[in-house]
């Protein structure tokens, strides 16, 4: 009885694994560096790092 699927064969079964995990660190590391990105971005374009500075002094003396 000849089974489908990745028992039949383990080596194709631990390569189409590891590519699977290879493509999942793939597009996960993308999505993480263009989330970053795009948090990033706005403040460095809108305004100068002065504002977030005097926000933090302003918490920091009350």
């Amino acid at each position: 009885m000849p089974e489908s699927g990745p028992r039949t064969c383990p080596v194709l079964g631990v390569a189409k694994a590891r590519e699977t995990a290879q493509l999942a660190a793939e597009v996960f590391l993308y999505r993480w560096e263009a989330h970053r990105a795009r948090r990033r971005r706005p403040p460095d374009r809108n305004q100068p790092m002065s504002k977030p500075s005097a926000t933090a002094r302003e918490l920091w003396t009350g």
